[in-house]
């Protein structure tokens, strides 16, 4: 394995200079374990284990919820046969309740166990890409530690910022990160993950236009198809970002390759 590059070892092209492998790669349990430890510790910042937890259905509460959903109508029946002086059926009903709610809450149990431990997967792959390449992270994050542009795009609602990757290249900040969010369409709602990329710019850059013009035309030349990709600017980020409906990481390098456009625009530019 090798050793993990500091943040002052991060040049360009980033898309060579980083290592992606971690982000598609299944994590061991031990790497799931040992990622869930550091929350814990506080190592990502403070409260990060009860910040994913809170985001994920608590398995007990999933079991006693789905198994009283199926074991109600059956209870209440149970219970009349007990008013009216039934005492045998009311016991035999009283066991069948109890059989039906034990196995879809079980079920239910198991889908909770299962929704969040592929939860910490999915932060776990993260979190060994950021340790590979000697980046921060965060498994949720504030919406004030994301560029402007994230968190108004598209006018999400229920908004979750998670897997923030912070580091610094040619002195510059870059973050990548993942919003999910709610966002109505044809349909009553639709859940939304866009998956982005930011490069803090140098102020004397990012106030002119021509930079900006020249910085859209390249990516588009680099992303024909770039109808599935979106390109953001404020007074001090820009960003580069794709939605859709799974939060797919393959993503990454391409973003990361658009972040080495915007880096050498505004180097070309400065010079």
């Amino acid at each position: 394995m090798h050793d993990a590059p500091s943040t002052d070892d991060l040049d360009r092209p980033l898309l060579e200079t980083l290592r992606y492998d971690a982000l598609t790669a299944t994590p061991s349990s031990t790497d799931v374990a040992r990622v869930r430890e550091h929350a814990t510790l506080g190592a990502y910042g403070p409260d990060q284990l009860a910040a994913v937890d809170r985001n994920a259905p608590k398995p007990l509460t999933m079991g006693l919820f789905v198994g009283g959903l199926f074991a109600g109508i059956p209870l209440i029946v149970t219970l009349v046969y007990l008013v009216r002086g039934e005492g045998d059926t009311a016991f035999a009903g009283l066991v069948l309740t109890a059989g039906i709610f034990v196995v879809p809450g079980a079920l239910g149990v198991i889908g909770a166990v299962v929704s969040r431990r592929n939860r910490w997967r999915r932060h776990t792959r993260v979190a060994l890409f950021a340790e590979a390449n000697g980046l921060g992270f965060r498994p949720v994050a504030d919406a004030a530690l994301v560029p402007p542009a994230v968190r108004s795009a598209g006018s999400p609602t229920d908004v979750m910022h998670a897997d923030l990757v912070t580091g610094r290249v040619q002195g510059q900040q870059v973050s990548l990160g993942v919003r999910t969010s709610r966002v109505t369409t044809k349909d009553p709602q639709e859940t939304h993950h866009l998956v982005w990329a930011a490069l803090q710019l140098d102020p004397l850059w990012a106030g002119r236009a021509t930079g900006w013009h020249r910085l859209a035309a390249r990516v588009g030349e680099l992303r024909p198809d770039k109808t599935e990709f979106d390109l953001w600017r404020d007074e001090e980020w820009v960003v580069v970002g794709f939605t859709s409906q799974t939060g797919s990481l393959d993503v990454v390098p391409a973003l990361m390759a658009m972040i080495d456009v915007a880096l050498a625009t505004q180097n070309g530019e400065a010079a």
